[in-house]
Formats: structure tokens, sequence, C-alpha cells
């Protein structure tokens, strides 16, 4: 039984906080001292009350001297208004989250805001939706740049995920117009670079995957010589009819499932080859599998 005398208190987020606060005492979060709040280069942009601010924020050491001071990858705009509608959660009935416009840009600078200044509680639901799009769909070319403007630790999140998701679709070829995403590229550096360290990364993972189902393939030839070892041994020392059919049966089974894994892995292997050389003769861009088949036919490395 844990020992509630010596047990760590609860860690408890700013919309907790508020959440078990009746409504009266919210209320009084808004009276008393009035902190300023500072643009990065030390000029006041608005004040911002103490007691809310302690309540709501798990980082009450960013007041120094009453102040707390924006740093200069934040939207001063938007940070105020962040800071705005914070100030309207104390009348509220309840303690909600707050919501996002769907201007990408915005939405991220406005979580950005309540990240750095310790009430990411309160937009929490915001961040959580742009990472489950970018996770999934490939967003238009005016959300992938409003993102990229966004250079606060959660919007990198954000970059990075959605960097990343890209990456996989370009390498496994499900990128729709591919022709025009690459020329894209070319004007994206940042984004260039993203994907290509993720198509290279997934290119080695490919090639080491190939050289495990080589190795395997190898296993399967030696398992079935020895099968057939074990077959013949068998068979020269069998002494009854019957006993003999059964093994035979048996041998048969076994072999026959050999050969069709062997089959089926040579199969494989003449698809891809044939599907290299189709896209050798037509000059295409071939995937990881079709570059090692080259490099095995031709000797020389294809870039892929």
């Amino acid at each position: 039984m844990r020992d509630t005398a010596t047990a760590e208190p609860e860690v408890m987020d700013g919309k907790k906080n508020l959440t078990k606060m009746d409504h009266r005492t919210r209320m009084q979060l808004m009276n008393g001292k009035l902190i300023d709040i500072l643009d990065w280069e030390g000029c006041k942009v608005m004040e911002f009350p103490l007691a809310l601010f302690n309540a709501a924020s798990v980082k009450p050491e960013l007041v120094i001297n009453d102040q707390v001071t924006l740093p200069s990858d934040l939207d001063v705009k938007i940070a105020c208004y962040f800071l705005s509608q914070m100030m309207k959660v104390p009348p509220m009935s309840f303690v909600c989250y707050l919501g996002w416009t769907e201007i990408t840009y915005d939405d991220l600078m406005f979580h950005s805001t309540a990240e750095v200044l310790g009430m990411g509680s309160f937009t929490q639901n915001i961040f959580s939706l742009y990472f489950k799009r970018v996770n999934t769909t490939i967003p238009s070319v005016a959300n992938i740049e409003a993102i990229d403007r966004v250079r606060t630790p959660p919007g990198d999140k954000i970059y990075k995920q959605m960097a990343y998701n890209i990456g996989v679709k370009y390498f496994n070829g499900k990128i729709e117009n591919r022709a025009a995403f690459e020329a894209y590229l070319q004007t994206n550096p940042r984004l260039a670079a993203a994907v290509s360290e993720t198509v290279d990364r997934k290119s080695r993972a490919a090639a080491k995957n190939d050289m495990k189902e080589q190795g395997r393939a190898k296993f399967e030839e030696r398992e079935l010589k020895r099968q057939e070892k074990a077959f013949r041994t068998t068979e020269q020392q069998a002494r009854n009819g019957s006993e003999q059919q059964v093994r035979d049966e048996v041998e048969q089974k076994q072999r026959e499932f050999l050969l069709a894994k062997a089959e089926e892995r040579r199969h494989m292997e003449r698809a891809v080859r044939e599907s290299m050389l189709e896209k050798k003769r037509l000059g295409k861009k071939m995937t990881p599998q079709e570059a090692i088949a080259y490099e095995k036919l031709f000797g020389r490395h294809i870039a892929h």
C-alpha cells in the first residue's frame, strides 16, 4: 500500500486547477496586482492579473519583477489575443478549452503562446488536432508554408511530423502529382532536406530488409537440402511398406511446401527484375528494391 503521508503531490496543470475552483474563487483571480507583459524588446504590450497567471500557468517563475517577457519567436499580436482570451475564462460558468480559428498559422501560434507561458493545457486540443492532420494527410502548399513560419517548439513538432509523413508517402509512391511535388521541393529547402532524410532512412531500412530476405532464402535452400537428406536416410532405414508410404507422404508434403516457397521467392525476384528493366528502358525512377536488382544485374549503383 502506498504511504499517503509521503506521497508526492499531484502535478496539476492550469486547466485542472481552475476547474477545481468554484466560480466565485475563479472571479477573485481577476482582482489584485497586475503584471506587465513585454515583447522581446522590452516594450509593454498589455497587463495581466498576477493571480490568474499563477493559477493558470505551470511556469510562475516567468514572472520577474512583476513582468513577463515574450520570446522573439512568438507573434506578439496573437500572444496578446491569447492572454485576452484567458481573461475571459474566470467569468465563464465552466472552464473549457480555448478554441481554434482553422487558420493554421494563427492556431499554431496561439497554442505556442500558451505552451511558452505554461498554459498549454487550455489549448492542447489545437495541437492534437493539427498533429493528427499532418500525420494522416498532406497539407496544401499554403498550410505547409504556414506551419513552416511557426518556429516554436510546438510548431517544430508539427513540422517534423508533417515532413516525415510527406517523406514516407513520397518514398512509397503515394504522392499524386510527383513531378509537381518535386518541383515544389526545389523552392522549399527545409522541406526538401527533411523529405530527403526520411527517404534515405527508409531506403536503408528497405535494403536491410532485402538482405534479411536473401538470408531467409538461403536458409530455406539449406533446409530443403537437409530435409532431402533426412528423407533419404529415412527411406533407407524403412523396413515396412506402410511405414515407407507414410514417410513418402510426409516427404512429399514438406517438399511441396519448400518448393512453393522457393518458387514464390523466385517469382518476386523476377517481377522486380522485369519492373527494373522496364523502368531502365523508359528512364523512370526506380524503387529501392529495383535499384538493388539493377546493381546486382549490371554491377553499377544507381540513385533511387
